[in-house]
């Protein structure tokens, strides 16, 4: 593991005492060298690592995990967890999903800011919200209290690199919106991530009432569909509430937990022998599930697939790549894209599309016109999509300059 530490450190050694801030890490070799960790070993990085990011420090917490109840630790990338019963495609290991505040909202190197908070703090404050356990606020009364977090000066102020990497898109975009307004639904939908994904998911009147779900055509043709679904969702903080739909709730589903991982780590990981052998288990477990009429989550920007269509975002880019129509295509499954907003007031919107269904012609062509149809569509919905994408793709997308 120090090997592995040493690499994303780009240093010649490290020991199993050495702190990562200390030795010059950043929140994005972080989100790497985590996503590694927990596909190599296969085991959840526990949110108490981010106090004191060491080895031994992060072996000490997994000794001790038979210890605490799996509610507790979720692990940075918790939204597989929440991926594994029913989420969207939105995190892992994995797929994408929410990392730990410390990484993903955009909080800097340690001493970058004197008043920055630790990251434990951080973790219970923005990430976790009001839940102790197995209980938690309603959301009516949970938002309200979210509503004044955010307003309040001293989390902007924590959170200022996700703020201003949103306004860099905010401006690219010349989106007409008031800043007040995108700032509140961006940290509306970054925060508190873990108790709205579990309050909405149980308490159904609380979802009818405060998830806004378009698309009745989309949803009328999943449910009549004869064979399997498959549902292209990006990365947003709210799309792992997916799949608590009515119509496809009871159906067998699971999530291709792919995208964070790579999209985090080094070039050329994708390519690694042990990456491929885990893509391949996973297109076949989707395989069997769409075979019994399932849904199977991708993230519609991940990297599931070879080649693709480019998206453009303004004057910059996104790779949509081939996985999700080649499933579709290869299993005769529905392919629905569902793209999912923020409101600064709390509420949510699940947009269900039309289904992207083949054309004419031979499986590689349907291949490439369903991924270019998906990619125009990603263009049409980014400017209301935006300020709930994860800050991690957001960064990472900034450095992505159109070509001329």
């Amino acid at each position: 593991m120090c090997a592995v530490w040493a690499a994303h450190l780009g240093v010649a050694q490290v020991g199993v005492d050495d702190d990562f801030w200390a030795r010059g890490g950043d929140a994005t070799q972080l989100a790497a060298l985590v996503a590694q960790v927990e596909g190599d070993w296969g085991l959840a990085v526990p949110p108490a690592f981010m106090a004191r990011p060491t080895v031994a420090h992060l072996v000490q917490l997994w000794q001790a995990d038979g210890e605490e109840s799996p509610e507790e630790n979720t692990g940075v990338y918790a939204a597989e967890t929440r991926a594994k019963d029913g989420g969207a495609a939105t995190a892992p290991g994995t797929s994408a999903g929410v990392v730990d505040s410390g990484v993903l909202l955009g909080l800097g190197r340690r001493g970058e800011n004197r008043d920055q908070w630790p990251r434990w703090l951080t973790h219970r404050l923005l990430w976790r919200g009001p839940r102790v356990r197995n209980v938690a606020l309603p959301y009516g009364i949970g938002v309200r209290l979210q509503r004044r977090l955010v307003g309040w000066s001293a989390v902007q102020t924590q959170l200022h690199s996700s703020l201003a990497v949103l306004d860099e898109w905010r401006s690219l975009l010349q989106d007409p919106t008031p800043r007040d307004a995108v700032v509140a639904a961006h940290l509306m939908a970054a925060t508190w991530d873990a108790w709205r994904t579990r309050t909405l998911r149980q308490d159904s009147a609380s979802f009818e009432r405060w998830v806004t779900v378009l698309g009745a055509a989309a949803q009328d043709a999943m449910a009549r569909a004869q064979g399997g679904v498959v549902l292209v969702v990006p990365h947003t903080h709210v799309g792992h509430l997916v799949g608590s739909v009515s119509q496809l709730r009871g159906r067998p589903r699971m999530t291709i937990r792919i995208d964070l991982q790579s999209l985090a780590s080094k070039p050329g990981s994708l390519h690694r022998p042990e990456q491929v052998k885990y893509r391949a288990r996973q297109v076949l477990q989707a395989r069997d599930i769409l075979a019994q009429n399932g849904v199977v989550f991708v993230a519609g920007d991940g990297q599931l697939g070879e080649g693709g269509t480019m998206a453009r975002l303004g004057e910059r880019y996104i790779w949509i790549r081939r996985g999700a129509a080649e499933m579709a295509v290869a299993n005769d499954a529905l392919m629905v894209p569902v793209f999912g907003y923020m409101v600064p007031d709390g509420h949510i919107t699940l947009d269900f599309n039309d289904p992207i269904l083949p054309e004419a012609g031979s499986r590689a062509q349907q291949v490439d016109g369903m991924t270019a149809r998906y990619a125009r569509l990603f263009e049409t919905k980014w400017l209301r999509q935006y300020p709930s994408i994860e800050p991690i793709l957001l960064r990472t997308l900034l450095a992505k300059r159109c070509p001329d």
